[in-house]
């Protein structure tokens, strides 16, 4: 590929993830929903309903104590059936997106509050943090951090 082409790749590369997405507060609404999606499969204990909140290519970077334990990289078929194993021992009662951040179209932090019951039937609460980026002209999870409250 010549010189002129590449270049023409690498700006469309860096603009189109910001033309189909939009605008810092329409990104950061449409980050708020992939997140509130993500959330409500989590409630719902449908994991299959992760899918399309996940990337196609790479991996997702994970660190989940209550609901793995899991660190490292996974893909998403991985990451959906984590969710359904915990799923099958714990379940999460609640949650609230508590902020989002947007920088710039190409990458947004959320926050949220989880109320679970654990896989040994204990109630706790803790933070989830999901990182998100645009693929495909919408947002995916591309890492999941639990953290204690």
């Amino acid at each position: 590929m010549d010189r002129a082409r590449v270049a023409v790749l690498v700006v469309l590369l860096g603009v189109l993830p910001c033309a189909v997405l939009g605008d810092e507060a329409s990104s950061a609404e449409a980050a708020r929903a992939t997140a509130a999606r993500f959330l409500d499969a989590l409630v719902a204990g449908e994991s299959a309903r992760l899918r399309p909140l996940l990337p196609r290519y790479g991996k997702v970077s994970a660190k989940l104590g209550r609901f793995g334990p899991a660190q490292g990289s996974f893909s998403a078929g991985q990451i959906e059936a984590l969710f359904a194993d915990f799923g099958r021992h714990g379940a999460v009662r609640s949650f609230a997106v508590e902020h989002v951040d947007v920088a710039s179209s190409r990458y947004a932090a959320v926050r949220g509050r989880v109320q679970t019951v654990d896989r040994d039937g204990v109630p706790a609460q803790c933070a989830l943090h999901l990182g998100l980026e645009p693929e495909d002209g919408r947002w995916v999870v591309r890492e999941i951090r639990e953290d204690p409250p």
